[in-house]
């Protein structure tokens, strides 16, 4: 939650597409061990932040590189 929020202030203070995709970047691989953790440790909260997971993988990620790409 800590680098989410992190994100998130980067995004508000930089208002740069770049900026806010390099940091999905930074922040998926923090997604992944949370997931993965959360796999072992109770399958219910896996399940329900897979469906975030899935939103930042398939929404977030996507918008942010084609906000990027058009506004170099």
């Amino acid at each position: 939650m800590t680098a989410n929020v992190a994100y998130n202030v980067v995004l508000e203070r930089m208002q740069s597409p770049r900026f806010a995709y390099v940091g999905i970047l930074w922040f998926l691989p923090l997604l992944a061990a949370l997931q993965i953790a959360l796999y072992f440790a109770d399958q219910v909260s896996a399940a329900l932040n897979l469906i975030y997971v899935l939103w930042v993988v398939g929404f977030d990620l996507p918008i942010m590189r084609m906000l990027w790409k058009l506004n170099k």
